[in-house]
């Protein structure tokens, strides 16, 4: 329901226009779909104020902070310069875990709301009813605006194997959306809260979880620079800030992971998939 405490109602207007415009267009980096997001949450939630207490102990959070991003980093870095690449692999093709290294970052998290005085695990992956219908909107969006690049995959499908629609389906949600979910928004981000307030917090996250895209910096040492991986990088800022701005309005990492699994291309492969066999 609309709270006219939250929500201007020509604000909200404007969000409905905000997000069909991004079905009705597709950019190159995705960005209106993610502002879309943002608009939805609005729509439906409006945007309670941010609230945070900064940690007495906050040198010792700084520390954990830092080796937990360095770790991570380091990661990222060796799967990312091919170092590290004796994961587990199914079918030859489909790519689990890039390298078993990865269960740091997914346990790592768990670990940390494990040891918090509330139940930070269950509020973490709380899915009430206002945050099933962000969820499903967002769905909505970028299932649209994949759909209005189908004749694009359609041609694309005849070029790839039967397994890679697969293999980037599982990579879009289970090694991308919730491994960097849980550790940049539910394990960095919340430490980044005990030392600064949100709104920068916000910030540095974004900063920590763009900077963790090694592929981009080799890519760049390789080629370098262009208007393309700036415009790369400036998508991927924005989709860090964003999730962390949902996730600390609705104190789910569920619609988060699912944003960031349609960012990296759900449902596109899982229309080629759909245009694999029909083709077939």
């Amino acid at each position: 329901m609309l709270d006219k405490r939250n929500i201007n109602w020509k604000d909200w207007i404007a969000c409905c226009v905000i997000t069909v415009i991004s079905v009705a267009y597709s950019d190159s980096f995705g960005i209106l779909p993610i502002i879309a997001s943002l608009c939805i949450l609005y729509e439906i939630s409006g945007f309670p104020p941010d609230n945070n207490k900064i940690d007495e102990k906050k040198w010792v959070t700084i520390f954990e902070l830092s080796v937990s991003t360095g770790v991570a980093y380091f990661i990222y870095f060796m799967i990312g310069s091919g170092q590290w690449n004796n994961g587990l692999v199914i079918h030859n093709e489909i790519i689990i875990f890039p390298t078993y290294a990865m269960l740091f970052i997914y346990i790592t998290p768990l670990i940390w709301m494990a040891r918090q005085k509330n139940s930070c695990i269950k509020e973490t992956f709380s899915f009430d009813r206002e945050t099933r219908k962000v969820t499903i909107l967002i769905c909505a969006i970028y299932f649209y605006y994949s759909l209005a690049r189908i004749s694009v995959y359609i041609e694309e499908s005849k070029m790839i194997s039967e397994w890679m629609p697969i293999h980037m389906m599982i990579q879009s949600f289970w090694v991308a959306a919730v491994a960097e979910e849980l550790f940049f928004r539910g394990y960095i981000y919340n430490l980044l809260k005990k030392i600064c307030y949100v709104k920068k917090a916000r910030i540095l996250s974004a900063f920590i979880f763009t900077f963790s895209h090694f592929n981009i910096i080799f890519k760049i040492v390789e080629e370098g620079i262009s208007l393309y991986i700036i415009a790369n990088y400036i998508s991927i800022f924005i989709l860090g800030w964003a999730c962390a701005f949902i996730y600390e309005k609705k104190r789910s990492l569920i619609p988060c992971i699912v944003l960031h699994t349609c960012v990296d291309n759900f449902f596109k492969y899982l229309l080629i998939l759909g245009a694999q066999n029909i083709l077939l």
